[in-house]
């Protein structure tokens, strides 16, 4: 009696056995192999990124986009392939918004239409987007208040993308003069203190404009 017994304790462990080596089979053969064929790359920039909303609005796929977050205070610059750089910078104390005279930053999808100050030196001192002669050296950089509001070093000049919003009419980013612009005051960067433009370190400005240079850009400040 006690070797029946032993004997089927021992097939119905066998079977067990059996039983949990086939679910270890199915699971194993969800994950592929390491010696099997490899996986394709996924892209840089993946469906559903903010890169591809800007190639949707017609950034070239070898353009550069900037991210400009008030949430962070941190503007991110970035191709498909992924990020390149990331700046503090500051935007309008008056806070965002894009109706003419209100002295704020504009919001949503823009272009970088026009550029000024290739060539000149860190500090130069610009006037209507033309430079004066003068250069503000790295001591008058962290101006006190209140301050002049100086534009430095480089300009790029936003165009609206999006009608109603920043672009036509009394919301026109281009019309009201909104920059990328080095500035005087960078002990402020990383929050709001200019008066509607995107202020950005004399370094970082002029290490944008270089990266950005003969390349289609595109900002979203949000």
């Amino acid at each position: 009696m006690s070797v029946m017994f032993s004997a089927s304790l021992v097939c119905a462990v066998a079977l067990a056995a059996v039983a949990l080596s086939g679910c270890a089979g199915k699971s194993s053969a969800a994950v592929p192999a390491s010696g099997g064929a490899e996986a394709p790359e996924p892209p840089a920039a993946e469906t559903g990124s903010v890169f591809d909303e800007a190639m949707r609005r017609g950034l070239p796929r070898g353009g550069l986009l900037i991210v400009a977050d008030t949430a962070t205070g941190v503007a991110s610059l970035h191709s498909r392939r992924g990020e390149l750089l990331r700046m503090p910078f500051s935007w309008a104390s008056a806070g965002i918004g894009a109706e003419a005279g209100s002295n704020k930053t504009p919001p949503g999808w823009h272009r970088v239409a026009e550029r000024f100050g290739d060539g000149a030196p860190r500090g130069a001192f610009f006037v209507s987007r033309r430079h004066t002669g003068r250069v503000i050296p790295p001591s008058g950089w962290n101006a006190p208040d209140p301050a002049e509001d100086a534009v430095l070093t480089r300009i790029m000049w936003l165009d609206g993308l999006e009608p109603g919003v920043n672009k036509g009419g009394a919301v026109d980013s281009h019309a009201r003069y909104i920059y990328l612009h080095g500035t005087n005051q960078e002990h402020k960067l990383g929050g709001p203190a200019s008066h509607g433009c995107l202020r950005f370190s004399n370094a970082d400005i002029e290490r944008l404009f270089e990266l950005a240079r003969d390349v289609e850009v595109f900002c979203l400040v949000k």
